[in-house]
């Protein structure tokens, strides 16, 4: 059982950070922090239909309720960065976008199934160290990898990137993990999809991204489906 649960805590590692997180990345270049934090937000709707056909967790009518207003609000948050800047980098920004959530998504239902008889902390290294594996096989394979590796030669880039993988891997991460192993997949999910609350304010004072009226709403639509799964 543990070897199998570790396969599987292996495997979700490749889908949710190799690929997951290099699609999350595509996107935050094209779409900027608040839409691809917003979108983002799909994830955990996504999860929960996944729990229900995957793992036979059964959430209410009310969940699927809450679901149909993330859609809503994530859709708004969308349409508003695309028409502002109708481009072809912001609609592969959003293909690369749902690539991502659906990775995501998919890696939170297979870390569920493979916490069995996993702590949290094993849990969280062998995602980390299966996803940073792939990553540099998917660079090998790809010829990118000299030139992933230079920018780190850097030492304000290496300190950032340590201080981020730091921060998210020993933080977030491990949360989620520990969440994800005391309630329903769905329900983590849910919980931790709130942070565009907090992007809002961060991106519009540190990044300087201009936050309008529709974005701001459709967050606020979202943040009220979230807590209608959750209520559910």
């Amino acid at each position: 059982v543990a070897n199998e649960a570790l396969w599987l805590l292996a495997v979700s590692g490749v889908v949710g950070i190799t690929l997951g997180d290099s699609f999350y990345f595509v996107a935050l270049q094209d779409l900027g922090a608040h839409a691809v934090v917003v979108l983002s937000m799909l994830a955990p709707a996504l999860t929960v239909v996944l729990a229900v056909l995957l793992l036979g967790e059964t959430p209410s009518l009310q969940a699927f309720g809450g679901i149909a207003l993330v859609i809503a609000g994530v859709s708004a948050v969308l349409w508003s960065r695309v028409s502002d800047a109708a481009s072809g980098s912001s609609k592969r920004g959003v293909v690369f976008g749902l690539l991502a959530v659906l990775m995501m998504a998919l890696g939170t239902v297979i870390t569920k199934r493979g916490l069995d008889g996993v702590t949290a902390t094993d849990a969280t290294m062998v995602r980390a160290a299966s996803g940073t594996l792939g990553l540099l096989v998917w660079g090998a394979v790809g010829g990118s990898l000299g030139e992933w590796t230079a920018k780190f030669r850097d030492a304000k880039t290496l300190g950032n990137v340590l201080l981020a993988v730091t921060v998210i891997t020993f933080g977030g991460f491990w949360a989620l993990h520990a969440s994800l192993k005391h309630v329903d997949a769905a329900i983590a999910a849910v919980v931790s999809a709130t942070e565009p609350l907090f992007v809002i304010p961060l991106a519009a004072l540190v990044l300087g991204e201009r936050i309008g009226a529709a974005a701001i709403v459709g967050t606020l639509v979202t943040a009220a489906g979230i807590a209608l799964i959750y209520a559910g």
